[in-house]
């Protein structure tokens, strides 16, 4: 008497962009486990059984009776590159860049760099940025020139134009 094993499904979920790939094969035959592919900003961490990643990761996967799912862990890189940037405004309006900080973070956690203080420079408001894998992630901060306002007191003395200049921290007074 002969008889043929059914074949089965097994889909291995990648965790991340809809990702899947899958081996078919006969029931009781031994699956091993796909080696990890690279996703930026994280490290593989092995093949799950349960899509809450509990228990031991699987090696060798012998085919059950029905299709079944493995679950790639992802533990996130705490190393990751973020850049945080400061730029001063010009007297022309445009923007020069003053300071560049290289820092590292967690993959995919929030971080809110800290801002600096320039004499004559209004503080931009704070961001809270999510920290790419890939270390692309950059933050801007500009920090606009404060204005100023000159009044002369001419105390009896005559003054033809107005008693006042209003005018960009550190511009040239005329």
């Amino acid at each position: 008497l002969n008889y043929r094993r059914l074949s089965h499904k097994v889909t291995f979920d990648w965790g991340f962009d809809d990702r899947t790939d899958f081996v078919e094969d006969r029931y009781e035959a031994e699956i091993p486990a796909l080696s990890a592919i690279e996703r930026a900003g994280y490290t593989f961490d092995g093949w799950y059984e349960d899509a809450d990643l509990s228990g031991d990761p699987v090696e060798v996967f012998q085919m059950a009776a029905e299709d079944r799912t493995l679950y790639a862990k992802w533990i996130a890189n705490t190393d990751t590159r973020y850049v945080v940037e400061h730029y001063q405004q010009d007297l022309n309006g445009g923007f020069t860049l003053t300071d560049r900080e290289e820092k590292k973070g967690t993959t995919d956690t929030s971080v809110t760099p800290k801002l600096k203080t320039y004499a004559g420079f209004t503080v931009p408001e704070v961001q809270e940025v999510i920290i790419k894998g890939d270390g692309s992630t950059v933050v801007r901060y500009e920090y606009t020139r404060n204005t100023y306002t000159i009044t002369f007191a001419v105390n009896g003395g005559e003054m033809e134009a107005d008693a006042a200049i209003t005018a960009l921290y550190g511009s040239p007074i005329t």
